[in-house]
């Protein structure tokens, strides 16, 4: 097992139940996750090791995860970025020009006086809205119980494996029946859907939970409204080594994983670190541009309601890969 050199400036401290070091140190976490010798766990060759020794298909997870590139590393991480960035670029103008009338559409509630479940109400269905509209599929059949999006948790067992198998082969049909019948397109749209859902809805609801919990009392039109969301729905990331490395004093052997902690930079004196939320280097989100304009098109739809913040209750959904609320009521008042 690998050893901590500098026991004075510890970087990262070992989690036997894990396997893995833990960095939650927000200068540490920018370092493990720009260096050139940790990459992401090879989920593509993992799922495909499950298909020999079990008998199962997982055709539909190694199409999604052969194009995500959280998932991949070296020439297929550039070229599905390179893809991932097209997708978006092609997209960006219809999305932006319809963002005022989506977030009317569900967020309008919050404009009259009444009990308000936000997850449910708005931000869960604001979030399958907007990321339809990003691969130009209207639905996509994903619900709120679905366990697609953990299928990055390397605790899931075989059984769930094979609903979430079942599961992505839905919205996969739904992208295809929609007239896209070039494989890697199907496999972009799938990735776009997979890793932006879960981490756009935590990202936004905990960061509307931070605004109107410190906003109780005040009318939304006094709200403040940061530039960057305060919270991410992505609480940490893994990266395994590919090579031996020595990262802020922690020796690595290859094969060593290390599970990077995004939070700590929303727990920084410095609001800018909030930005690393989207990650760093080679990894940073490419969809954080498109995110931030949901966020700040949310802001001004709500700063300017006539109605006040009332009380405000947040009920943390049981989930080992991202963070998200399960419950968001408020009480919305004249």
């Amino acid at each position: 097992m690998s050893v901590i050199e500098d026991k004075q400036g510890e970087a990262a401290t070992w989690d036997a139940r894990l396997g893995a070091w833990v960095v939650d140190e927000a200068a540490a976490c920018r370092a493990f996750l720009t260096h050139g010798s940790l990459s992401p766990p090879p989920y593509v060759e993992l799922y495909g090791e499950l298909e020999e020794r079990f008998g199962l298909d997982f055709s539909n997870l190694r199409l999604a995860f052969g194009h995500i590139p959280l998932c991949l590393h070296g020439p297929q991480h550039a070229n599905a970025r390179k893809a991932i960035a097209g997708q978006l670029a092609r997209r960006r103008s219809a999305v932006l020009s319809t963002m005022a009338e989506r977030v009317a559409l569900h967020f309008g509630c919050l404009g009259q006086p009444g009990q308000v479940e936000l997850m449910a109400q708005a931000v869960e269905p604001f979030v399958a809205d907007f990321m339809g509209a990003l691969i130009a599929v209207a639905d996509t059949g994903f619900d709120a119980d679905s366990l697609i999006s953990r299928i990055f948790s390397r605790g899931m067992g075989i059984a769930k494996r094979k609903r979430a198998e079942a599961e992505v082969a839905a919205p996969r049909a739904r992208i295809e029946a929609s007239g896209v019948s070039d494989q890697a397109d199907v496999g972009q749209k799938l990735a776009m859907m997979i890793l932006g859902r879960d981490a756009l809805t935590g990202t936004l609801a905990y960061s509307l939970r931070d605004v109107l919990a410190a906003g109780q009392g005040m009318p939304f039109a006094a709200l403040d409204w940061p530039d960057l969301p305060s919270s991410t729905g992505v609480p940490y990331i893994e990266r395994m080594a590919h090579e031996s490395a020595i990262v802020e004093g922690l020796t690595l052997a290859p094969g060593d994983r290390v599970r990077i902690m995004l939070r700590a930079f929303g727990e920084t004196a410095d609001p800018r670190e909030r930005a690393q939320f989207f990650g760093a280097g080679a990894h940073t989100c490419l969809g954080r541009p498109i995110a931030l304009e949901a966020w700040a098109a949310i802001g001004l739809y709500l700063r300017g309601l006539p109605t006040t913040v009332g009380a405000l209750d947040c009920q943390a959904r049981v989930d080992d890969i991202f963070a998200i609320p399960a419950r968001l009521d408020l009480e919305v008042c004249p």
